[in-house]
């Protein structure tokens, strides 16, 4: 019986209410069987300044360890410790399944981006892409392949930057509407973000 298996990407950097919520909302409406959360080791759009990936493997497996959906973490572009090309992960994990219905779970920022991707017509047609769709957003679809497939998840909740996460750390801002309680005990205890201490 094929599976349906969603890949959430990104740095978790970190892990926040808004990535669990984002990830519930696509399990439970779009009937995936599985989400694996992918860290990454070096991203190419951004500086890889990230914490250490050790921490936020830890923090991403604490955020889904009471979870009511199948969830899981893979290290896999942690271990090949490059810059993480997603056409590079969506064919590792079709080797070990290659009947998976594997789909590519992103915001629209990041849909907007997709013609600068890596070998971006071959990864439309190995996935398909859930976009995470806010309210009054217009996506542009930038001369993306005609055989793209789209599956588009309608996120109405208050947007959460890990940015501004790390900022209020720094500002012992309160934190409890981004992040649950065993993430910050986790940040409080580790001593990370202050000051960009754990950030490499």
């Amino acid at each position: 019986m094929q599976k349906n298996v969603a890949i959430f990407g990104g740095s978790f950097d970190p892990i926040h209410k808004a990535h669990i919520k984002i990830a519930e909302s696509a399990f439970t409406k779009l009937n995936l069987d599985e989400i694996i959360f992918l860290p990454n080791a070096c991203s190419p759009f951004k500086d890889s300044n990230f914490t250490d990936s050790a921490h936020r493997i830890n923090m991403l497996s604490l955020a889904l360890e009471n979870s009511e959906i199948n969830a899981r973490v893979s290290d896999y572009e942690i271990q090949k410790g490059e810059k993480s090309f997603s056409i590079d992960s969506v064919k590792y994990f079709l080797s070990l399944n290659p009947e998976t219905n594997l789909y590519w779970i992103i915001g629209a920022d990041q849909f907007e981006l997709l013609h600068l991707w890596k070998n971006i017509e071959s990864l439309c047609s190995l996935i398909t892409w859930i976009v995470v769709r806010r309210p009054n957003h217009e996506l542009k679809n930038n001369n993306l392949p005609k055989s793209i497939k789209i599956k588009f998840l309608d996120f109405e909740e208050t947007p959460i930057s890990s940015t501004e996460i790390r900022n209020k750390i720094n500002q012992n801002q309160d934190l409890s509407f981004d992040l649950e309680d065993k993430i910050i005990s986790y940040i409080k205890e580790k001593n990370l973000y202050k000051d960009g201490n754990t950030r490499r």
